[in-house]
């Protein structure tokens, strides 16, 4: 997980969703890369 520093805690919950969003997103394409190669 990407620890972020945010000033305000309501900015703080918007970053990591976004930034869950993407490691998620991140995630499915290595493993669409793994079935692939497999």
């Amino acid at each position: 997980m990407i620890k972020i520093k945010a000033f305000n805690i309501k900015e703080a919950q918007e970053l990591e969703v976004k930034v869950g969003i993407i490691e998620k997103i991140i995630d499915s394409e290595n493993s669409k890369k793994l079935v692939l190669s497999t």
